[in-house]
């Protein structure tokens, strides 16, 4: 049996303490999240990133801060002179078998800081994806994160996300096809908005939309969880 260390053993009540919200709300409180990962005993997101590969059955193999410049090209992070505008970990695992690896960014997905971080130009270097909102303070609804929003909407081909991702409204109807599950009941009284018309008749009930078995997202009950599949259609040719 491998040995554990004194200090790797100290430090796990504050990692526990650091995923409480996500492990009984299913997502981080920022401020909360701010707080408990900038303290003595847990420095950041990686210990957290490292409890959930192990608890998946995942292999760590090396992990390595990194940082993207302007022009989207990656860079260790030791050494690394430029503005420091989106610093990650990569880390390779094994997972079933087979090697693998995560990216874990810290970044501003506004429109300006997207603009200035060079993150979507690394992203787009990886063609065509699957992406996934979940608990996103709805800042997908607002003007200030349409770049982002678009590039997903973009370069994704399966999007799974509760209702603070995509509006319902931006997805065409030529290009995707949608499928809700759970229920819409619209955002938390803490966003100050009102639901959206378009996921509303989404959700209606002569749709038919499939229960969730779980909760996710700020409406993490289950009973008034939801979530949508959106696939993209194949162009005919």
């Amino acid at each position: 049996m491998p040995t554990v260390d004194a200090r790797t053993v100290h430090s796990l009540p504050a990692v526990r303490a650091s995923l409480e919200h996500s492990l009984h709300l299913s997502y981080f409180i920022t401020a909360d999240m701010n707080a408990r990962l900038r303290g003595q005993s847990v420095r950041g997101i990686i210990p957290p990133l490292f409890v959930y590969l192990a608890r998946n059955g995942a292999t760590v193999k090396e992990a390595t801060l990194i940082q993207i410049d302007p022009e989207g090209k990656e860079h260790p992070a030791d050494g690394y002179k430029g503005r420091q505008l989106a610093s990650g970990v990569k880390v390779a695992f094994t997972k079933d078998g087979t090697d693998r690896t995560l990216y874990y960014f810290s970044t501003d997905l506004s429109n300006g800081g997207v603009a200035a971080s060079g993150i979507l130009k690394w992203a787009e270097k990886f063609g065509q994806g699957n992406a996934l909102f979940k608990s996103a303070s709805y800042l997908p609804h607002g003007g200030g994160f349409s770049t982002v929003r678009d590039f997903v909407l973009k370069h994704a081909d399966v999007i799974v996300q509760d209702d603070t991702g995509v509006p319902v409204r931006l997805f065409k109807q030529d290009d995707w096809a949608l499928n809700p599950h759970g229920v819409y009941i619209g955002p938390i009284p803490i966003f100050g908005m009102g639901p959206e018309g378009a996921a509303v008749q989404l959700w209606h009930p002569k749709n038919k939309p499939p229960k969730l078995d779980f909760g996710i997202g700020y409406r993490h009950r289950g009973i008034d969880s939801n979530l949508l599949l959106a696939v993209r259609k194949e162009k005919k040719t």
